[in-house]
């Protein structure tokens, strides 16, 4: 079985080589890439590694008040 652990620090730096590429950047330097693209962009370049997310939402009932 293939790993994928390896790949993923590498999905950033894909996504924002990109984003340079096409001049897209609005910060540039060296700095953390937190906030420079969005879940949506890591799920584009990650689902092929077989990587991907979910959002679950649940409520829950007080009883009593």
């Amino acid at each position: 079985m293939k790993t994928v652990g390896p790949y993923i620090p590498t999905l950033s730096a894909i996504i924002l080589a990109r984003k340079l590429m096409a001049n897209t950047l609005d910060q540039t330097g060296a700095l953390a890439c937190q906030g420079m693209y969005t879940l949506d962009e890591f799920d584009q370049v990650a689902r092929p590694w077989g990587i991907y997310s979910t959002e679950t939402i649940s409520y829950s009932k007080q009883r009593g008040c």
